[in-house]
């Protein structure tokens, strides 16, 4: 038997479906379903964070859900995808979790 695994957020893999045969058109949908983030997808998430710095640091917790959820809208608007609100937005701090870590490797190789 064959067992196909989805990974979920960080770390999180979870047992999607269990199948004796897959088919090829299966799986090209499920690589069409859940294709990895673009350039330009980032881009755009990126830049409306940027934007918005001032006001969205002005919000309080449950409303700065409801404006990732706004991002999520305007990215899936565009590009004709289905992100979450919570994807959109650990998928940013995953970006700046990412460089903070690069950051702190450059400086710490200037100093040796």
């Amino acid at each position: 038997m064959i067992f196909f695994y989805l990974m979920v957020g960080f770390g999180f893999i979870i047992k999607l479906i269990q199948f004796k045969y897959i088919s090829k058109t299966f799986l090209i949908q499920i690589k069409y379903n859940f294709k990895m983030w673009t350039e330009e997808q980032l881009r755009m998430m990126i830049n409306e964070r940027k934007n918005n710095n001032e006001y969205y640091h002005t919000l309080h917790e449950g409303r700065k859900m409801i404006w990732w959820g706004q991002v999520s809208s305007k990215i899936n608007l565009h590009f004709g995808t289905v992100y979450t609100a919570v994807q959109v937005k650990e998928k940013f701090q995953g970006i700046v979790r990412d460089v903070r870590v690069n950051i702190k490797i450059h400086i710490a190789s200037l100093s040796h």
